[in-house]
């Protein structure tokens, strides 16, 4: 016995094979998108950490130097992705913001994928006694010297020291353009 739809009355119907893929081929996209901008925020956020660890561990070893009276050196390895403070007179290392010794490794643990690299690779930054003015390999300098830099894919964060004294980070973002 066949029921006759009365007007107004719709089928039941489901979803057909195809509807049912083309939205799970549209979450699939979707989610690619966003662990795509999740793995970009990670990287951003480790650079970010390592350029302002750099820099509060540089001005811990200047404010050192003033406080103590002892001339301080910050060496830069850029071979082993490294950075360290040390007291010059004895070779100790200075307590860093975290408690420890102030010597930092990048490139492992939570600095994954950032890199350093400096155009003074090899040279001494001291910050002598009383001022915390910054030398170079015992030599003044004036203006500004790019410390170290750190990079991870095509971001770059730069520490920079100016002759004053004055430590500041500068962040270099490549959009991709080739310009």
């Amino acid at each position: 016995m066949k029921r006759k739809i009365r007007a107004g009355q719709a089928k039941n119907r489901g979803f057909t094979l195809v509807e049912i893929i083309i939205v799970i081929v549209v979450v699939g996209i979707v989610a690619g998108s966003i662990t795509v901008n999740v793995d970009e925020l990670d990287r951003t956020a480790r650079l970010d950490g390592a350029g302002m660890r750099a820099l509060s561990e540089i001005r811990q070893a200047q404010e050192i130097a003033i406080a103590q009276n002892r001339l301080v050196d910050f060496k830069v390895y850029t071979a082993s992705n490294t950075f360290e403070a040390k007291y010059n007179d004895t070779g100790e290392y200075v307590r860093s913001v975290a408690g420890g010794d102030l010597s930092v490794q990048f490139n492992t643990g939570e600095y994954k994928d950032v890199t350093m690299v400096s155009s003074q690779t090899g040279t001494t930054l001291s910050f002598l006694p009383t001022t915390g003015e910054p030398f170079l390999s015992g030599s003044r300098f004036s203006g500004v010297r790019v410390v170290f830099s750190f990079h991870s894919r095509a971001s770059q964060t730069n520490l920079v020291v100016y002759s004053s004294g004055y430590c500041t980070l500068q962040k270099v973002v490549d959009k991709g353009c080739g310009c």
